[in-house]
């Protein structure tokens, strides 16, 4: 996991400062503020971009997002955390320069608490709906994954997915259920593994949990 962390803190900072070294070196004529601005919007479409493409990854390879699990998911949102840090200290400099640009008598001229107080206020709402993705959802997203994983199998029968009719046969004494299934994926948990068993075209699948009646005759 801190694999994913460390890269994200690489990535994000280093297209950052690499493309406001090229477009300064491109567009001599640009202000800092031009500089600063397209830099920015320029890593984020990065990040949306890689967002967009993990989002189709993991919804083309789940058959039911809501209760599937994939691991792009977890590795993503560790991924772009640091941009999300990142990117608030990016509007900053934003923000910085342009007020710097267009002169004025409050105009800064070098870094203190009061542009940093003047940039919260302009831009409170960005800046709190980026620390909710850190701080809250973030950490959802990772328990629930890892609860997802580490859920103990308390039954020692297998568990069945989007069960459509059970009926009991007999055989050979015996009792046995009988479920016909129709999804797409079987999840079994069962002895601490997980097995993934795909069913194609949705065509009815069927399996047995043989038990023994308790109450019935020996054979």
């Amino acid at each position: 996991m801190m694999a994913a962390v460390v890269c994200g803190a690489v990535v994000f900072p280093g297209l950052f400062y690499s493309f406001r070294k090229i477009l300064k070196h491109t567009w001599t004529e640009w202000s800092d503020a031009d500089v600063v601005s397209v830099s920015e919007r320029l890593v984020s479409a990065v990040h949306a971009s890689l967002a967009c493409a993990a989002g189709v990854t993991v919804v083309s390879s789940c058959q039911d997002v809501m209760t599937d699990s994939h691991w792009m998911v977890n590795n993503f949102v560790l991924f772009g955390a640091p941009y999300m840090i990142f990117d608030i200290y990016a509007m900053y400099l934003t923000h910085f320069h342009t007020e710097r640009t267009r002169g004025g008598a409050k105009a800064p001229v070098e870094h203190s608490p009061q542009t940093v107080k003047a940039f919260l206020r302009k831009n409170w709402m960005l800046v709190l709906h980026h620390m909710a993705l850190i701080l809250i959802f973030m950490p959802i997203t990772l328990v629930r994954s890892v609860r997802k994983q580490s859920q103990p199998f308390s039954r020692t029968s297998a568990v069945v997915s989007q069960c459509t009719s059970w009926r009991k046969t007999t055989e050979r004494g015996s009792n046995s259920r009988k479920c016909s299934i129709g999804s797409s994926v079987f999840q079994e948990r069962a002895g601490g593994f997980l097995h993934w068993l795909p069913v194609h075209h949705r065509a009815q699948h069927s399996f047995h949990l043989h038990w023994k009646d308790p109450h019935s005759a020996a054979p």
